[in-house]
């Protein structure tokens, strides 16, 4: 799972299904986890998330 910056009114997140290379726009969290779900809900109390699976 990665968190793209960029944006001021949107947080997107992209939700891989395997492994690829690192990309430097992103903010890579790693592997989906209940930990990062409620990272996500926390932050979308302040601003709209974006959960794109790729």
């Amino acid at each position: 799972m990665a968190v793209m910056n960029g944006r001021k009114n949107v947080v997107e997140v992209l939700i891989f299904k395997k492994e690829v290379e690192a990309d430097p726009r992103f903010n890579v969290i790693g592997e989906v986890s209940l930990e990062d779900i409620d990272m996500l809900d926390h932050i979308g109390e302040g601003i709209d998330v974006k959960l794109i699976p790729i």
